[in-house]
């Protein structure tokens, strides 16, 4: 029988937390802490990272009127909504160039361009207009089976692939 340990600490420029994973008995053949216990480890410590605010350092304060963010493609509504509220009032929606209009592509029967934007966003478009999703991954669309500019129907099936 043998058993997989693994210990760290964390932040490493000033730690405040301290962790021993032990794995008894492990499965797989693996015997290593490397291999076993270095993973729980490391997914135990994002958490309680994520979770102690006073870990991080706070976010300073950015001037940001009179420039527009760099925008991903998305619903409009969204993105108003999201100008309104950073104080940006000033900048009419028109003026609002996203790198693809997903709409009017879908409305015209063609596949838009879905790669970095988020699942939520692609499902809300492609669902309104009768595409059927499948989904592998998580995080932002990387691949998608159905090319951009494609001509599709309502029942069409395209594959995202996130990372």
């Amino acid at each position: 029988m043998y058993q997989a340990s693994f210990a760290g600490f964390f932040p490493a420029e000033d730690p405040k937390y301290s962790c021993i994973v032990v794995i008894n008995n492990p499965k797989n053949s693996e015997v290593y802490g490397g291999k076993v216990a270095a993973p729980i480890f490391k997914e135990l410590a994002d958490k309680v990272f994520a979770l102690d605010m006073d870990i991080h350092n706070p976010i300073s304060n950015v001037n940001i009127s009179g420039s527009i963010p760099d925008l991903k493609k998305g619903d409009g509504i969204k993105v108003d909504f999201v100008l309104q509220d950073l104080g940006m009032t000033d900048t009419p929606s028109k003026e609002l160039r996203l790198l693809n209009n997903m709409e009017d592509d879908l409305k015209r029967g063609k596949m838009p361009n879905l790669l970095g934007m988020n699942l939520q966003d692609a499902l809300y478009f492609l669902e309104k207009y009768g595409v059927q999703v499948e989904v592998s991954g998580s995080g932002a669309i990387v691949r998608q089976s159905i090319k951009m500019g494609a001509y599709i129907r309502k029942g069409s099936v395209i594959k995202l692939e996130l990372a």
